[in-house]
């Protein structure tokens, strides 16, 4: 059969038919008075880890259209406190992964709860990056954000 869904810009396979947003970026999302590019992914699966973000962005596009995935841990480190950012290249891509995302089911793993995308109150690579370093020794290396160059880990 044919495939359902149709690839926006940015590889991103969207519900058909395609969101109305998705012919202009929705200016109701602007952040600062810029389109947004760091999402906030929520209602995780409990034992979900940044690498887990990733296989499930993987599944509406490609590594190359984000920079930074970053999953808040609970203090003990036993699980995620139930949401995610993810800062992608630009507005565009960030826009079609919002509207394919949002209110869907998890794909990669188990929980009752759809998926819920929404632009983050901070936004861009360096101020999102500098909100982790200044946690210093507060984050566990093993919960540290995740770089991406090129759609390759840095």
């Amino acid at each position: 059969g044919r495939h359902q869904g149709r690839h926006g810009s940015c590889g991103v396979v969207r519900r058909a038919p395609p969101p109305l947003a998705m012919a202009c970026m929705d200016t109701s999302a602007m952040v600062g008075g810029a389109p947004p590019t760091t999402l906030m992914i929520r209602n995780l699966p409990r034992g979900f880890a940044a690498w887990d973000i990733v296989a499930e962005l993987r599944l509406y596009t490609t590594p190359a259209a984000f920079e930074l995935v970053y999953v808040p841990w609970d203090r003990k480190g036993l699980h995620n406190v139930g949401f995610a950012f993810v800062n992608f290249l630009d507005a565009a891509c960030a826009a079609e992964v919002q509207a394919a995302m949002d209110g869907r089911e998890w794909r990669t793993g188990s929980r009752s709860r759809p998926v819920k995308v929404q632009p983050a109150h901070v936004q861009g690579f360096a101020q999102n990056f500098q909100r982790f370093v200044d946690q210093g020794d507060a984050i566990d290396p093993g919960h540290a954000p995740l770089l991406f160059v090129g759609g390759e880990s840095a």
